[in-house]
């Protein structure tokens, strides 16, 4: 048999390639009924699996009867000869796809004969040659009659429940069937497998021309380039099976994972499609998603209204013992301090369910439940024990989704479930219907999606579980790793105790990134080509930078072409970004989120930040081009690297770089990435803007990208993070609105600005806003920030003259901005007026002042002159009112009058 390509390698080793892979798939395509018939869904799956698993594995398809499978799943021999291994060969993962109808408890062959996947893992476990192999489980059946609608938004093609149909959003509270959506079973297989249901349990599987599941599975299997985890590599076939169903019809599965211990499995960054068929292939793809709204694989913490839901909640219940343990206490420190949670401690179940399920807090944006109980089976079924009180798991799952409450829908639901010794006795009760109102804080989806368990039944599962926590907090690892990666990790850590496996279950099938989410701060963007300017979302630029043709916005109007003898545009249809944005915009910051996210959607990405590096730009040999350029800065951050596919270039702070590089980057890289079709992204200062534009659009088509200021919700949403206090949603904006009245509303437009506004708030303990006190409060931190980058921090002997120094500099700013005089060059200024536009009060433009603060510039001119407001020239009729209530709020401020204080 001819050799076949790895699909991917163990325990994050590439010295440990996947040897040998066996795929099955088990189909019934019911010829015999014209209501059931699959047979063109059938042929078509089977066909797309085939055309995407036979160069990775011995690939078999049938729809023989039910024994005839359980022999080929169960029997070494017979497993064997269909796969045609060689000797001694022993697959070390094994696919299998099971295609048929289903019902509440079942599946059926086209010969009538039922079988459950408790049988399948039952032979599966019979079979010497797969007991090491990983077991990856694909089943696209029905099961059960309940069909499962996205709540918060009208159905667009109408679905007509029939006799034995139910519509998930008319389900009463107590439907024992909606109870089994969310119940935890002990199967007789416990470990080595992964299994994927197309919907959960008590649910109806809907496909039309495919089967959603396969084709998921396919079409992420084929986008791999890369380096992907098991776990973020089944959370995309997740997403994007749901994604088409839902967007047209609003009605569809809920797939879910179960996960039991198992050996880590990357798949490989092969390609998957032949380098013939690779261009038509992406011409097909980029035809068919032409006018859709790329997928957002990552859950973004808003709202459909695209308000921000920052808020994380995390309730516990500890059983009487351990509640008041140093361990418990650590573990809820941790959650608070690097995960941006707040915690709340129950005393019963009752407690606990009326707390997660009632009320609406409209901002929260996740939930997390944490029970340390003893965990045991009964009936087939996890339970725990809460103050002697059996409860099933499915019951705590129970209180977090629809119809029991709509506060969750659409929002990731975090259970952990620790295993711990005995407790005491306790009565419960049950509650009923329930009708979902959308607000501008919902987020439509189906009523079952979201949850993410974790079971861990071992005795040290507390201290496992804090100690891997703590692992995946510390720097490095935190801002790359998601909540499903930390579960799949703790089950592969765990250890089984009184027949319990360690088990995850999942319904979420977005990545729930472990870092707290700030990316929408700068996410509120604007693309502009010559006169032509359009919105542009921080997922859509990723999946631009991202694309296949590098940095391919040819869909735009190409700027006029430079008619000059020495330059030729290289590739019109080929560009740059140019992201320009003053200081304090967060320009950085989204050069960071973009590098991560471009890494995450499989591009090489070198991110150089100019402004830290420029000794190694002097030490850089140009003639050797960008390519040597990003080995070198890969290396001096310990990732050496060969300049390979698939590269994104970040250059950030180029306003730092000096005239003579800028010409070389210019002439000598930007030439040679554009034809080599390299994507690349530059930041810079709004003042350095023009001259790339003219040096670049002799090169290529340039696009400048806009951060748009912070939109109201924002700024709520940031204070709300960053005030250390309770706060309701109605003071913030109290303050927001006095602010402003004051005129001075660029203080919150910015992150930069606006964290110093919390800070002000934190530090007076709120109340009525002083202007003139908040001024003097941003203007202190700013000069501290900006002395700090340069290296001169607040107790050194040099301190406190560098800050006269800077205060003096933007003391004669001011006069000069409000006076509309040229800046006066002071020779021993030049290097800090060069750098003036860097703590976001001024720029220079043509030698004269721009206030990109005019609040902080009123408060420098008023600080330090007190010439009479009506001997100022024409400024003073822009910012009178400023002026007005700047001087009030002087008068009022029992501040002691001293900036330098």
């Amino acid at each position: 048999m001819a050799a076949m390509n790895s699909i991917g390698y163990w325990d994050g080793d590439w010295s440990k390639p996947v040897r040998s892979t066996c795929a099955l798939v088990v189909h019934y395509p019911f010829l015999h009924d014209q209501r059931t018939s699959r047979k063109e869904r059938d042929k078509y799956d089977v066909k797309n699996l085939k055309d995407t698993l036979k160069d990775f594995a011995h690939f078999y398809e049938t729809s023989a009867s039910k024994l005839e499978v359980f022999e080929l799943l169960g029997n070494e021999d017979k497993f064997s000869k269909t796969f045609q291994l060689h000797e001694e060969e022993k697959p070390e993962l094994f696919i299998v796809f099971i295609l048929t109808h289903g019902y509440k408890s079942a599946m059926v062959t086209d010969l009538n004969e039922f079988f459950t996947s408790r049988e399948v893992y039952n032979h599966l476990n019979r079979n010497s040659l797969l007991s090491d192999a990983l077991k990856l489980l694909f089943i696209s059946a029905c099961r059960g009659n309940i069909i499962d609608e996205e709540v918060f938004k009208a159905c667009n093609v109408p679905v007509y429940e029939t006799p034995g149909r139910m519509m998930s959003r008319h389900i009463d509270r107590n439907n024992p069937e909606n109870l089994d959506a969310v119940r935890v079973s002990v199967d007789p297989i416990d470990k080595n497998c992964i299994t994927m249901f197309e919907c959960v349990e008590t649910t109806l599987s809907f496909s039309d021309f495919r089967t959603k599941l396969v084709k998921a599975f396919c079409e992420t299997f084929r986008k791999v380039q890369m380096d992907m985890g098991i776990e973020e590599f089944l959370t995309r076939c997740m997403c994007q099976q749901r994604y088409k169903k839902l967007r047209f019809l609003m009605y569809g599965s809920t797939p879910e994972l179960r996960i039991l211990k198992h050996r880590p499995l990357t798949i490989t960054k092969k390609l998957y499609i032949r380098r013939e068929a690779r261009p038509l292939m992406e011409l097909a793809l980029q035809y068919l998603g032409r006018g859709l709204k790329p997928i957002e694989f990552t859950y973004n913490w808003k709202s459909d209204d695209n308000i921000p839901l920052l808020l994380r909640r995390a309730h516990f219940y500890v059983m009487p013992r351990f509640r008041d343990s140093r361990e418990i206490q650590s573990l809820r420190e941790n959650l608070e301090e690097n995960y941006g949670f707040e915690t709340e401690h129950h005393y019963s179940f009752a407690e606990l369910k009326l707390s997660v399920s009632e009320g609406r807090e409209n901002l929260e944006g996740c939930v997390l439940v944490c029970i340390i109980a003893p965990i045991f089976e009964q009936d087939g079924e996890l339970c725990v024990n809460i103050d002697g009180e059996i409860t099933t798991i499915k019951k705590i799952h129970h209180c977090a989704i629809g119809p029991t409450t709509e506060k969750w829908v659409g929002k990731p639901k975090i259970f952990v479930f620790l295993h711990a010794v005995q407790s005491n006795p306790y009565v419960q009760g049950i509650r009923k219907v329930l009708t979902y109102v959308k607000t501008e804080f919902s987020r439509a989806d189906t009523i079952h999606a979201g949850l993410l368990t974790v079971i861990l039944p071992q005795r040290d599962s507390v201290q496992m579980f804090k100690e891997t926590l703590q692992e995946f907090s510390n720097p490095g690892k935190i801002d790359k790793a998601s909540f499903q990666q930390f579960f799949f990790e703790l089950v592969r850590r765990g250890k089984s105790e009184n027949s319990i496996p360690p088990m995850a279950i999942s319904t979420l099938d977005k990545e729930l990134r472990m870092d707290f989410p700030a990316n929408f701060f700068i996410e509120n963007l604007t693309l502009v080509t010559g006169e032509k300017s359009q919105a542009i979302s921080l997922n859509e630029l990723v999946q631009r930078l991202c694309s296949a043709h590098g940095n391919d916005l040819s869909t735009l109007p190409c700027p006029h072409q430079v008619e000059d003898d020495e330059y030729v545009i290289i590739n019109p249809e080929f560009s740059v970004i140019v992201l320009s944005a003053d200081a304090g915009s967060g320009k950085s910051e989204l050069a960071k989120v973009l590098a991560r996210r471009a890494k995450r959607e499989q591009k090489n990405v070198t991110l150089v930040d100019l402004r830290k590096d420029p000794e190694n730009l002097d030490l850089f040999d140009w003639t050797k081009g960008y390519r040597d350029l990003v080995e070198k800065f890969s290396r001096n951050r310990g990732e050496s690297r060969k300049f390979g596919e698939n590269e994104l270039l970040i250059l950030d702070g180029y306003e730092s770089v000096e005239a003579e590089y800028q010409q070389l980057y210019l002439s000598k890289m930007v030439r040679d990435m554009v034809s080599d079709k390299v994507t690349l992204l530059i930041t810079t200062r709004p003042e350095k803007k023009e001259a790339l534009r003219i040096s670049l659009e002799r090169i290529c088509q340039v696009h400048f990208l806009y951060i748009n200021k912070l939109p109201r919700e924002n700024q709520i949403a940031f204070l709300n993070q960053k005030i250390r206090r309770i706060i309701y949603r109605e003071d913030i904006k109290f303050y927001l609105d006095m602010i402003v009245e004051f005129s001075a509303v660029e203080l919150v437009e910015k992150i930069s600005t606006l964290e110093k506004v919390a800070d002000f708030i934190n530090m007076t303990n709120g109340g009525y806003i002083n202007l003139y006190e908040l001024s003097s409060h941003v203007l202190k931190l700013t000069f501290t920030s900006s002395l700090k980058r340069a290296g001169i921090i607040c107790g050194r002997s040099t301190y406190h003259q560098e800050f006269k120094e800077l205060a003096n500099i933007h003391f004669s700013c001011a006069y000069d901005y409000f006076f509309d005089r040229q800046v006066h060059q002071l020779q021993k200024d030049e290097i800090k007026l060069k750098n003036l536009s860097e703590n976001g009060i001024f720029r220079i433009e043509n030698y004269r002042l721009v206030a990109l603060s005019k609040t902080l510039a009123v408060f420098l001119f008023l600080y330090k002159h007190t010439i009479p407001l009506l001997s100022i020239p024409r400024r003073f009729n822009e910012e009178k009112r400023l002026f007005e209530i700047m001087q009030s709020h002087r008068k009022r401020s029992d501040w002691e009058d001293d900036l330098f204080s």
